[in-house]
């Protein structure tokens, strides 16, 4: 009989699971059973060209640190990418692992679609290689930034902007906040004491749409938000997990204008976009003079 499993990474977290309907143990790891589990077919079984999809259901998979696999996908934007393994086992007693292994895929989740009515989640999986061969947009040229903020591209720190805030009250996707009182710092970013030396301390106010297109960040999990105001915000989805008083980070997001990226952030050297474009193609209405 031949078993599956499927090892998710990102990054140093790691999911074991399989399709079995009990745990496995293999080379000294646990694979958990998820029910519903399953993947279409790859064609010719090959790791140089493939791409297929893999459900699981829509309830918290955690590993060994109680990490949850599905809340990885609640955020449009990845600040890290999801790589998957796929290997097929069949029972074998003279093999000192007990069993022979193939390795049917090696790749990374290129996208993930929801299904709320079925509760499933389903991942479109690529190798390296079939996303390499394929003809594809890289950059725009728009106006507007085509980076996501805090993504490699964009270059800022999400860390350098958070804030700590307690949940004050959660209602559907809306979560209401508290800021955090932090020590209050001069405009070289020194903390401030007073004459005493104790730390001077401050709770800072944000404007009502200081947060719109940011991230709230709970445990390594990031949840981006779709409106704001001085207390509260919009979520894109329910960030999994999330209760009343948690401890968690916002940072503010932007709206990929020049002006935005510069005045809010001091980050317009990495400006991709082009807001002086012409918007007729001079090279279809002009003749050169």
């Amino acid at each position: 009989m031949k078993i599956e499993i499927y090892q998710f990474r990102q990054g140093e977290k790691t999911w074991n699971l399989t399709n079995q309907r009990k745990d496995l143990m293999y080379k000294g790891s646990l694979y958990k059973s998820v029910p519903g589990l399953d993947r279409t077919d790859i064609e010719d079984e090959s790791i140089e060209k493939c791409d297929f999809e893999t459900t699981v259901p829509q309830i918290p998979i955690l590993n060994n640190q109680n990490e949850d696999l599905v809340a990885l996908f609640n955020n449009r934007i990845y600040l890290e990418s999801v790589y998957l393994t796929l290997i097929e086992l069949t029972k074998n007693n003279s093999n000192p692992d007990g069993y022979d292994s193939l390795v049917l895929f090696m790749g990374r989740v290129t996208h993930p679609k929801f299904n709320d009515e079925e509760e499933i989640l389903t991942l479109n999986c690529s190798t390296s290689e079939s996303y390499l061969k394929r003809n594809i947009l890289v950059k725009k040229f728009q106006r507007v930034c085509p980076n996501n903020i805090y993504d490699r591209w964009c270059g800022l720190n999400f860390n350098d902007f958070a804030f700590e805030a307690t949940i004050t009250a959660i209602n559907g996707m809306t979560v209401t906040f508290a800021v955090s009182t932090t020590q209050a710092k001069d405009e070289e970013g020194n903390p401030l004491f007073d004459e005493h030396d104790n730390p001077v301390m401050e709770t800072k106010t944000y404007s009502a749409d200081y947060l719109v297109n940011g991230l709230l960040n709970k445990a390594g999990v990031y949840t981006q938000i779709t409106a704001s105001s001085t207390n509260a915000a919009r979520l894109y989805r329910e960030h999994a997990g999330l209760k009343v008083n948690d401890k968690v980070w916002f940072a503010p997001g932007c709206d990929q204008s020049l002006k935005v990226c510069q005045e809010k952030f001091n980050n317009g050297r990495r400006y991709c976009g082009h807001p002086y474009m012409p918007s007729e193609n001079p090279t279809r209405t002009e003749l050169i003079k």
